[in-house]
């Protein structure tokens, strides 16, 4: 039969990670919002909570897509539902808190959507797109009732 893991009260759960797989998480919405938050910042739960805050969801980001552990040194391969890839490297992608928005690290539309996402090894033989020197920064929200929860 077994236990409860974690109550999810509605939503659904997109990833989990440990801090054995790297030191900060990568988060990253269906908007190509996303961003990089110390490890650290986040609580240890206990079996059947309600997890941990990790991204302010609103409109403008588009729901939380995937979060994972990384060590910030690899690389990301971003793809939307219609096929466009992309590869950027995570030095490249500012370090935010845990409750915030993050930047725009791939552009979208009304017609596509982040559909996935792989890290893999930096390489510097392979051409990458750059996160702009001037992204977005999105401020701190309050925590609303649209809060995802990893």
């Amino acid at each position: 039969m077994g236990v409860k893991g974690i109550n999810v009260d509605g939503s659904e759960v997109v990833g989990l990670t440990s801090n054995f797989l790297g030191k900060y998480i990568l988060t990253v919405s269906t908007n190509g919002y996303g961003k990089l938050s110390d490890i650290e910042d986040y609580r240890k739960t206990a079996r059947g909570g309600k997890g941990v805050k990790t991204i302010n969801v609103t409109e403008k980001t588009g729901k939380l897509l995937t979060l994972t552990a990384v060590n910030g040194d690899e690389d990301a391969l971003m793809m939307t539902d219609d096929g466009i890839m992309i590869r950027i490297c995570l030095k490249d992608v500012g370090v935010k808190g845990r409750a915030t928005q993050g930047v725009k690290l791939m552009n979208t539309n009304d017609d596509n959507q982040v559909s996935s996402i792989a890290i893999v090894m930096h390489s510097d033989d392979e051409p990458h797109d750059e996160v702009p020197q001037d992204a977005e920064v999105l401020p701190e929200a309050e925590e609303s009732s649209q809060d995802e929860q990893a």
